[in-house]
């Protein structure tokens, strides 16, 4: 019943940013994984998607500006169509262009007041983010490993 109740939420939620997203993108992973059958499922799926869609940056002049959705926040877990791969290429792209001399790559946010645990949340996330871009380039062949 609260799974249900959590769908019909989203189900009819007008605006939805990408954590939200991200959530519901997962409830429905691990219900495919257990075999649990709710009704809205596929209507779930397609909104998940329209959602995703519509509030990803599709300008890659942008990627750089605020706290953008990218279009790797959302679409990292299979294969989509020419649109949605179109900017999933840009995406990765940027990904190899924005990686700093000296190998990572840094939080493009700030906290936006006095913290004073700023600098090291900064080198927490940097190892966070630079973890999760190489497992995307890695995981859409855009990895390349020299052996010495």
């Amino acid at each position: 019943k609260m799974i249900d109740n959590c769908i019909k939420e989203y189900l009819f939620a007008d605006k939805v940013d990408k954590h939200e997203i991200i959530c519901y993108k997962e409830l429905v992973d691990s219900l495919e994984k257990r075999n649990i059958k709710v009704s809205n499922l596929k209507e779930l799926k397609e909104k998940i998607y329209k959602d995703s869609y519509n509030i990803i940056e599709k300008d890659s002049d942008m990627f750089t500006k605020n706290y953008p959705t990218m279009p790797l926040d959302l679409f990292y877990d299979g294969n989509y169509d020419e649109n949605i791969n179109k900017y999933i290429e840009m995406n990765l792209d940027f990904l190899i262009d924005s990686i700093k001399p000296h190998g990572l790559w840094e939080a493009n946010w700030t906290w936006g007041n006095e913290y004073p645990e700023q600098e090291a949340a900064s080198l927490k996330w940097m190892g966070y983010i630079s973890l999760k871009n190489l497992i995307l380039l890695n995981k859409f062949n855009r990895l390349k490993i020299e052996e010495k």
